[in-house]
């Protein structure tokens, strides 16, 4: 929040960064998530090119599933991966770390939000059950 505030106030910001090396380590830390996310894409595609072989594999045995729930498991970053851009085309790997960052982003703050939540809920039940019982919390 901080750097924010001093990005606002001073028009100057990129060049005060660079100087005290601030710049290069929001770059380094930049690099740091932005890899941890395309290390997350790699993984969903090898999982999803290993489910394929293996229903090539169940095909070819002749079996045929009944289950129409059977296949690939389906999840976001999967459907994200299979769809499509407005052009047209596949979603660029820059597209979907993005895409992997905002997921990630979300969740720890729906999870922060929940978790503030539930203490204050659980507070307010604590103190409304001691005056009921008459216990000094």
């Amino acid at each position: 929040m901080q750097v924010t505030n001093e990005r606002f106030w001073m028009p100057a910001w990129p060049i005060l960064e660079l100087l005290d090396g601030r710049a290069f380590k929001l770059a380094a830390d930049v690099r740091v998530i932005k890899d941890f996310a395309m290390h997350i894409i790699q993984k969903r595609r090898q999982q999803l090119a290993t489910e394929v072989t293996a229903e090539v594999v169940a095909g070819s045995n002749g079996k045929v599933a009944d289950d129409t729930c059977a296949g690939p498991a389906r999840d976001l970053l999967s459907l994200f991966m299979e769809s499509k851009g407005p052009d047209g085309k596949p979603l660029t790997d820059k597209q979907l770390v993005d895409t992997v960052l905002n997921f990630i982003i979300a969740g720890r703050d729906t999870t922060a939000q929940v978790s503030c939540r539930r203490t204050c809920v659980q507070q307010r039940s604590v103190t409304g059950s001691c005056r009921l019982v008459g216990a000094r919390c």
